[in-house]
């Protein structure tokens, strides 16, 4: 009886410990990419053939977003046309789980060039091409807003004639981001035409996000911001200019920064000839100023 009392626990042990491995071996047949049993290579090659894993239970899969949905941006700037001497910017675009975004608005904001901006493919890469090389390197950005309120931001550049033609930004992964609304005004009323921008301060590589104008309610929105720290200037002719600093959060709807413009200053010249010092009258002068990086001209 003693002897007989001993096997049934070891029975019972051994049944459970099968039981264990079974349900196992079950749970990792459903999908290597939750038991994390796809590495880091293997992952990266599904992304670049643009057919990687769906999570099940777990939102759309790319691609599936409806046209509602995808257009966040609104109108893109269209980009200049692809030819053998264009600078171009490649890149992919994926979520936060490495599924590609097709859809995503992708805008370049380059220095001294228009902008320019397309939509990402079905397996979330992006062409576009910023026009020629320029007679010197500049710097710029790309911003990537998809749905959902979530955002990405690279610093880039565009090279002169020495530099390659193609500019791989890599891979860009969407997160939660926000927006700003910005008001510009004097004496209580606001400025229409005000030229704003915009210029992220926090992370290792400050850079200018966008520069826009202001309607006629004096008001410019921009979304699809990382949350950080940003540095606004606003200006228009007639009046003087402003700075401001706001933190942008993805927790809030939409963060405000209102930026009053004081009475324009005035420069006082004297134009003399150079061989006689005598003043000259009736010539023309001309006035450059930069706000954030941007030169107006006023004669």
């Amino acid at each position: 009886m003693a002897g007989r009392s001993g096997v049934g626990p070891v029975l019972v042990l051994g049944l459970l410990v099968a039981m264990g491995a079974a349900a196992y071996l079950l749970l990792t047949r459903n999908s290597p990419e939750e038991t994390g049993l796809i590495d880091g290579a293997a992952r990266e090659a599904s992304l670049g053939a643009g057919t990687g894993p769906t999570l099940k239970g777990r939102g759309p899969a790319p691609g599936t977003e409806s046209a509602a949905a995808r257009d966040v941006a609104g109108t893109l700037p269209a980009p200049p046309p692809e030819d053998a001497d264009s600078v171009v910017l490649v890149g992919r675009v994926v979520d936060e789980r490495r599924r590609p975004v097709q859809g995503a608005a992708v805008t370049a904001r380059m220095e001294g060039r228009p902008e320019a901006g397309l939509r990402t493919g079905a397996d979330g890469r992006f062409r576009l091409p910023i026009g020629p090389p320029g007679s010197r390197i500049t710097q710029g950005c790309v911003q990537v807003v998809g749905a959902g309120g979530r955002a990405a931001l690279a610093y880039t550049w565009a090279g002169d004639r020495s530099q390659p033609r193609e500019v791989n930004l890599g891979v860009m992964t969407l997160r939660a981001a926000g927006s700003l609304l910005v008001r510009v005004e004097r004496a209580g009323g606001p400025v229409a035409e005000a030229q704003v921008s915009v210029r992220i301060t926090s992370g290792l590589m400050p850079m200018r996000v966008a520069l826009l104008k202001s309607d006629a309610y004096g008001e410019a929105r921009l979304v699809g911001l990382p949350p950080g720290s940003y540095r606004v200037a606003a200006g228009a002719p007639g009046h003087g200019r402003a700075v401001g600093v706001v933190h942008v959060s993805a927790a809030v709807a939409s963060a405000e920064l209102r930026l009053a413009l004081g009475a324009p200053r005035t420069v006082d010249v004297l134009v003399l000839d150079k061989q006689t010092e005598a003043p000259v009258a009736g010539a023309t002068l001309t006035l450059e100023e930069t706000i954030e990086g941007q030169m107006g001209r006023t004669s």
